[in-house]
């Protein structure tokens, strides 16, 4: 065999494992883009009853409307349209809250609530304004008064909803997600197309041996499910400091943030991992089965 031929084999299977290294990679991100992925987490943290007890609680779980699920449905619903109009399954992103009819009265009770209590011998209305509220009123009994006395218009009851699309998209986060996987697919493809371009791109240096193709093939396997594994390793080692520090950073959300990611990081490199074993698995076993085919094979031709 010439010596370039020998040398464009061994390029060849450098190139294939470090394809084989992006696309296990690439393909394990695919969860990423998936709500399952999320909800899972958050229900292995407990974030649902977290947020029921600090994010829908008190006034604003009196202004809302929450489905028969309560929170957890909520939560689960927006963040499936998040991940569905992501990867452009639907172009509605509903970030939308069902309010009740009193929403406006709540509402309006909740802003008067902020007012400070009126100084001894002071009036609540000044140059026109409401600027405080009396001590001997609840918050409640003041709305009622003022709206009794003419102060301020009666609020409709009507059906509304709440739309948080420009407090949790303000800066197109999720418009730019969306074309982030539109682009992560074509990535994918590509490097799909380069792995069969060069596993052909073997077999043509191998054309005049499919039994040494067949074997450069299984070794490839087991060299990669080893640097599979070392790289999803790496991989949980270096993201898992990056998440201690940018947790320490946050007494309150840190380490509700630490859990999450971590369970998402966990999530990837386990995907990698599991992938990496079968891999060496099916190299190891299919090395095994031609050597000891090529040794039964050799035994029967020197009888």
């Amino acid at each position: 065999m010439g010596l370039l031929k020998k040398i464009a084999r061994y390029l060849t299977y450098i190139v294939i494992i470090n394809i084989m290294v992006m696309f296990i990679a690439v393909l394990s991100l695919n969860s990423l883009f998936y709500p399952e992925t999320y909800i899972k987490s958050f229900e292995k943290n407990d974030i649902y009853s977290m947020m029921d007890n600090s994010l829908f609680n008190g006034s604003i779980k009196e202004m809302i409307i929450l489905p028969e699920g309560g929170t957890k449905q909520l939560i689960d619903e927006k963040i499936t349209n998040i991940f569905s109009y992501a990867r452009s399954k639907t172009d509605t992103l509903d970030l939308s809250l069902k309010t009740k009819e009193d929403f406006s009265y709540i509402s309006l009770e909740k802003n008067l609530g902020t007012l400070p209590i009126c100084p001894g011998g002071i009036n609540f209305i000044q140059n026109n304004q409401i600027v405080c509220r009396p001590s001997n009123m609840t918050t409640k009994d003041f709305t009622n008064y003022l709206i009794d006395n003419n102060y301020i218009q009666k609020p409709e009851k009507t059906n509304q909803t709440l739309d948080l699309k420009e407090a949790i998209d303000k800066d197109n986060g999720l418009t730019k997600l969306r074309k982030f996987y539109s682009t992560y697919k074509i990535i994918k493809y590509i490097i799909f197309a380069l792995l069969l371009l060069f596993v052909f791109l073997l077999l043509f240096l191998y054309v005049d041996s499919i039994k040494g193709f067949v074997r450069a093939i299984e070794i490839i396997l087991v060299v990669y499910g080893i640097i599979g594994i070392k790289v999803s390793f790496t991989i949980a080692s270096v993201s898992s400091g990056q998440i201690n520090t940018l947790a320490a950073g946050d007494a309150g959300l840190g380490p509700m943030f630490k859990a999450l990611a971590g369970d998402i990081i966990h999530g990837f490199t386990n995907r990698i991992l599991i992938i990496s074993i079968i891999i060496l698995i099916i190299g190891i076993i299919s090395l095994t089965v031609s050597w000891v085919y090529d040794r039964g094979h050799g035994e029967e031709k020197k009888k």
